[in-house]
């Protein structure tokens, strides 16, 4: 790691710890030729499967797609902003822990992930007049 100070080369861990629930990992260093210190955090790059749309082309998955659709889908509904982050979350989750490298955007994972979120989201609301309904779960 290069000094941000001088440009050394050479820095010594001198704390590390545990961040954001343990996705994160914060190091304290120290220059071993100016003897500055400064913090560094690490995250794992995870890499989100590339979506194979209908007509052959391939895109990178947009995590903000994925968000303004469910912001749409739940307009009206009487949903926390919070929870629909918490329901990202875990549709990135379960994309990455797939394991696919590409993934069909008719895919039954890919909607399986994105129902499902909405799914939980809407169990237990009352349905909207003139609004289709989710599949309920059993």
């Amino acid at each position: 790691m290069h000094c941000p100070f001088c440009g050394a080369d050479d820095t010594k861990v001198i704390d590390s710890r545990l961040v954001a629930d343990g996705d994160q990992v914060r190091r304290r260093r120290e220059c071993v030729s100016c003897t500055e210190r400064f913090t560094t955090f690490e995250t794992a790059e995870l890499v989100l499967p590339r979506v194979i749309k209908s007509d052959g082309v391939r895109q990178p998955f947009d995590e903000d797609k994925l968000r303004s659709g469910m912001m749409h889908a739940l307009q009206k509904r009487p949903v926390a902003t919070e929870k629909i982050d918490a329901s990202i979350h875990r549709i990135l989750h379960q994309l990455r822990a797939s394991g696919e490298r590409e993934i069909k955007s008719g895919h039954e994972r890919a909607e399986a992930a994105g129902l499902g979120g909405l799914r939980a989201l809407c169990f237990g609301l009352p349905r909207l007049p003139g609004r289709g309904s989710l599949p309920r779960r059993n």
